[in-house]
């Protein structure tokens, strides 16, 4: 696993200490991050990468797994 996907889990830990051996392949979007963990979560990423995460990015299909939320990462940073 990477240094970025690793740092998604722990930024998942942090927001949502319940979650327990969150992966990769991890489902995230079957209740697992509420409204208020997302908007938590999308701030710390939007530290921790350097980017901008836009409205139009705040898809249910972005939030579904730690590989989903990295490739967003890395398409914001190609855009």
């Amino acid at each position: 696993m990477n240094r970025e996907c690793e740092k998604i889990i722990e930024m998942i830990n942090q927001v949502k200490p319940a979650l327990q051996n969150v992966n990769r392949t991890t489902l995230l979007n079957q209740g697992a991050l509420d409204s208020l963990d997302i908007i938590t979560l999308v701030t710390l990423l939007e530290k921790e990468f350097d980017v901008k995460i836009a409205g139009t990015c705040l898809k249910q299909e972005n939030f579904e797994t730690v590989e989903t939320l990295m490739e967003m990462i890395r398409q914001i940073r190609n855009d």
